[in-house]
């Protein structure tokens, strides 16, 4: 990947149009953080420019680990979103196009747009990342939030608005339970910050009862025993209960 593009000369941003064919070098599908990664990878490591062309559905992106403080109300929005296609088209040859996928032919190395726009590439590289599906079959799956997209970050904000409205938890109505299912780094601190409502909350929010199910024998099991050991004793003083 270390030749310049065909023809030479000034490297031409996409715009998204349906019906048309564009050819670029580097076709990145996802702009979140392994797709932006490869994208400065790529500039700073070859010697020659290359057209570089960035597909995702959203123009910016929640930054993940600030998505905790957001649902609680710490942090408004705003405070928490990269503007990533600005980012990318600020950067030299690079160009972002806002659509969705509906096709991809990975003989031609070409994809294809819900607007009917079609890109092939030299190279693609899918960073689509992953989406939080509960089974349809589990139990009460229309009762699990999602936050991991910006829209769904939003429902589960308004969700929790509703959830704990209605109070200071004093009198008669048991404080609402709040479950974080996942013992990973997202669900521990997920959990450490639910909990932290007890102390510090939104004006009219009632104080969960906060809950972390994880099928995991520990917390944290991307990280040492030892970590793990202090997330669990961290999360009980707060008055998390663990079912692991």
């Amino acid at each position: 990947m270390s030749s310049a593009p065909e023809g030479g000369g000034d490297l031409p941003r996409l715009r998204a149009g349906g019906g048309q064919t564009h050819r670029t070098d580097v076709l990145v599908l996802g702009a979140s953080f392994a797709g932006i990664e490869v994208v400065l990878q790529l500039q700073r490591r070859l010697a020659r420019p290359l057209r570089i062309t960035v597909v995702d559905r959203q123009p910016s992106h929640g930054y993940i680990p600030l998505v905790h403080e957001r649902l609680c109300g710490r942090l408004p929005a705003e405070t928490t979103a990269l503007p990533t296609a600005r980012f990318v088209d600020s950067l030299p040859g690079a160009s972002f196009v806002r659509g969705e996928v509906s096709a991809f032919d990975p003989d031609r190395k070409q994809v294809t747009l819900t607007s009917g726009q079609r890109i092939r590439a030299r190279f693609v590289v899918v960073a689509l990342g992953s989406e939080l599906a509960p089974p349809p079959s589990l139990p009460g799956s229309e009762l699990l939030l999602r936050a991991k997209q910006g829209d769904e970050v939003e429902h589960a904000r308004e969700r929790l608005d509703e959830l704990l409205r209605g109070g200071e938890g004093e009198g008669e109505d048991p404080p609402p339970r709040l479950v974080v299912v996942g013992g990973g780094i997202s669900g521990a601190e997920l959990a450490g910050e639910l909990a932290l409502l007890r102390r510090e909350r939104p004006s009219g929010w009632r104080a969960p009862e906060v809950t972390l199910v994880s099928a995991g024998e520990r917390l944290l099991p991307e990280l040492s025993v030892g970590v793990g050991r202090k997330a669990s004793a961290a999360l009980r003083a707060q008055g998390v209960e663990l079912r692991l």
